[in-house]
């Protein structure tokens, strides 16, 4: 019996400590915010979906983050793009303002050609003398600032000729042009003296040039876009010095219109010259030489008669410039023109007989080429130019040649504006 009852009593100790094995003695509760009793399931879903909130919260900053950033960097790229652009615009005005203060300062006609011979147009047997070429060009609308109206501008320039004289070689010319300019609204008036002289002849023959007055047109028209300019000038050369009145030339004048415009963004321009240049003579051939060849001989009723060379009357024609920056201060120049020039007539009168000609009244076409004429500017007062100039009879020219009556010659020219 005793036996039984212990069996029962093990029975029932084993079946506890299972029991007890099987679940805790204790349970877990969960309680909210409020201390309030709560399902512990719930809890762990509202950790959980909080936790996702919060997730997608960090994604979402992170995105805005990032297009915030990118817009940053979009609006970064355009404006320094637009500084680009704005300094670039800042270096064109400063290139137009240099300009326009140029114009203030330069007689706008002499600075920009020197005619072929300022004491006698081209002849029969006359090479014309190169016409250097100024980079400075007349503004469409010269700045208004508070400068004096008076300017000075010296252009030093030499050239040598290229062409044979046999025994008396062409000498190393130099001439100085001093010019005084008064400008006012859209004109200027400038009045201009030419003194050469030779570096290498034995003789230098030092001399002044004509006095030339020259009243300057310095916008006759500009186009709405500012790229198209008209200007002219009228510029004279009253007979002063003693070539002139050598041979009778009392004054000369040249009516002169330029149309220019601007191309490449204004790193480059085309103009186009007309003009017309009467002369007043008191003779109309030059004074005999006093020696009688076959070449220059008449004879008529068993008399001889010099042939005397005529003077020129007239001259007209025309001018085309390209010009365009080459890189920095350097820039190119090209010019070409063409020029016909009337002369008198050598005319002998025979008592009862007549008036014969012994020379005809004619028309003599030349060329004018500049190439190349590179051009530096060292600064807003300094610019120096050279440039290899080839001329000749319209017939018979060959450019860079010395024969048919054709020249080569070189020029240098250093231009300072005060």
């Amino acid at each position: 019996m005793k036996r039984f009852w212990f069996i029962i009593a093990a029975a029932g100790l084993i079946a506890g400590m299972n029991a007890d094995a099987a679940a805790p003695f204790y349970k877990v509760q969960c309680y909210d915010a409020n201390d309030k009793l709560v399902n512990c399931d719930d809890i762990a879903k509202i950790k959980k979906h909080t936790a996702l909130k919060k997730n997608s919260k960090l994604k979402i900053a992170k995105a805005k983050k990032a297009a915030a950033l990118a817009l940053t960097q979009k609006k970064a790229r355009e404006k320094a793009i637009a500084l680009r652009e704005l300094s670039q615009q800042n270096e064109e005005l400063k290139a137009e303002m240099q300009a326009l203060r140029k114009a203030n300062l330069l007689a706008a006609a002499k600075t920009e050609e020197k005619p072929a011979d300022t004491a006698q147009l081209a002849s029969a047997t006359t090479v014309i003398a190169p016409t250097p070429i100024s980079t400075t060009q007349v503004a469409a609308e010269p700045a208004a600032d508070s400068k004096s109206p008076w300017s000075l501008g010296l252009v030093n320039w030499t050239w040598k000729s290229f062409q044979d004289k046999g025994a008396k070689p062409n000498p190393f010319t130099n001439e100085l042009d001093i010019t005084v300019t008064y400008s006012w609204s859209d004109y200027s008036f400038s009045l201009e003296d030419d003194p050469t002289w030779n570096w290498t002849a034995n003789n230098q023959n030092f001399a002044f040039g004509d006095i030339q007055p020259i009243l300057a047109f310095n916008n006759i028209y500009t186009s709405p876009s500012k790229e198209t300019t008209l200007t002219g000038d009228i510029n004279a050369w009253l007979g002063t010095s003693a070539d002139s009145r050598d041979e009778g030339m009392i004054a000369t004048t040249r009516f002169r219109l330029k149309l220019k415009t601007k191309i490449n963004e204004g790193n480059g321009w085309f103009r186009f010259d007309t003009f017309v240049t009467p002369v007043i003579r008191k003779y109309s051939t030059k004074p005999s030489t006093g020696s009688l060849t076959a070449d220059n001989t008449f004879e008529s009723d068993g008399n001889k008669y010099e042939k005397l060379d005529p003077y020129s009357r007239v001259a007209a024609g025309v001018k085309m410039w390209f010009h365009h920056k080459i890189i920095g201060s350097l820039d190119f120049q090209s010019a070409i023109k063409f020029q016909g020039t009337y002369t008198y007539a050598d005319e002998y009168t025979i008592p009862g007989t007549g008036t014969i000609p012994l020379v005809d009244a004619r028309w003599n076409n030349v060329v004018v080429l500049d190439l190349p004429r590179l051009i530096y500017t060292v600064s807003d007062s300094v610019t120096l130019a050279s440039a290899l100039i080839a001329s000749g009879p319209l017939s018979t020219f060959k450019p860079f040649s010395t024969t048919d009556g054709n020249n080569l010659q070189f020029e240098f020219r250093m231009t300072y504006d005060i």
